[in-house]
């Protein structure tokens, strides 16, 4: 029973840094690595997964994304006393500018390969390396006409952030901002 339970904080660790990657929340980022964490994202870094952190976080840097989104799948979590061998596949969209102004979209593929350690009772990331299996550049073109749906950003700004915010103070959300269809 232990095991499960430390393999749910596990989730909930790699889903949370995922989450704040997408959002744009350095802090909260580096709230899930240990501070002598390590971090391997092929040719583009290797090193400290704090450095790693505040750099991906540079919205202003060349190159930077303007949106991410990270969905996780298959997880394969093998603990060992204090220590998870964690691989997680990752597929993540990435809205990138070009020079003339056009967007394009960069689709990755891959997998996580995490050491996971448990310091303290708290589950972090040790080091984590970053396998690519596939990817595809190709021109964004919006399919839904403009404000059809709120918009995400990467930002501490998007609603999720004030969803969870009420959620953890004990507010509900939303509150019936609509009628359903049988109100009508």
């Amino acid at each position: 029973m232990l095991n499960l339970r430390y393999e749910a904080e596990i989730r909930k660790l790699l889903i949370e840094l995922s989450d704040a990657g997408d959002r744009y929340d350095e802090a909260r980022a580096l709230r899930c690595f240990h501070p002598d964490a390590t971090d391997e994202h092929g040719s583009l870094y290797g090193g400290p997964a704090s450095e790693f952190v505040r750099w991906g976080m540079r919205i202003d840097r060349p190159g930077a994304a303007t949106r991410i989104h990270h969905a996780l799948s298959n997880m394969r979590i093998e603990i060992t006393g204090d220590i998870a061998a964690c691989q997680t596949y990752v597929t993540a969209t990435h809205f990138k500018t070009e020079s003339d102004g056009g967007t394009f979209i960069i689709w990755f593929g891959g997998r996580y390969l995490d050491r996971i350690e448990r310091r303290d009772g708290i589950w972090k990331i040790g080091y984590r390396k970053v396998i690519m299996d596939w990817d595809l550049r190709v021109p964004y073109t919006p399919g839904y006409e403009p404000n059809a749906w709120p918009t995400g950003t990467r930002s501490v700004e998007d609603e999720s952030v004030a969803f969870f915010d009420r959620l953890s103070r004990g507010r509900s959300w939303p509150e019936r901002p609509f009628k359903s269809q049988s109100e009508d």
